[in-house]
């Protein structure tokens, strides 16, 4: 995936994803290209006040990660 910003003929090897018949998407943030591969990709919104204020960042993960238990 290419972030939000990035132009594509700069970015990556078009013919190249052609050929290994990689799908090129672009994602609403930022950010430089990512390769998924063997994954499951998932994005979330929600209001900013959805979730518990000071957590750090593992408590976050597990926050966000218990939905899918």
């Amino acid at each position: 995936s290419l972030g939000f910003g990035q132009v594509v003929e700069k970015s990556v090897n078009q013919q190249l994803l052609v050929d290994e018949g990689i799908d090129l998407v672009r994602r609403p943030t930022g950010g430089k290209a990512v390769l998924h591969d063997d994954e499951v990709t998932y994005s979330l919104a929600a209001r900013h006040d959805a979730f518990p204020r000071g957590l750090d960042l593992l408590d976050s993960y597990r926050v966000l990660t218990e939905a899918f238990a």
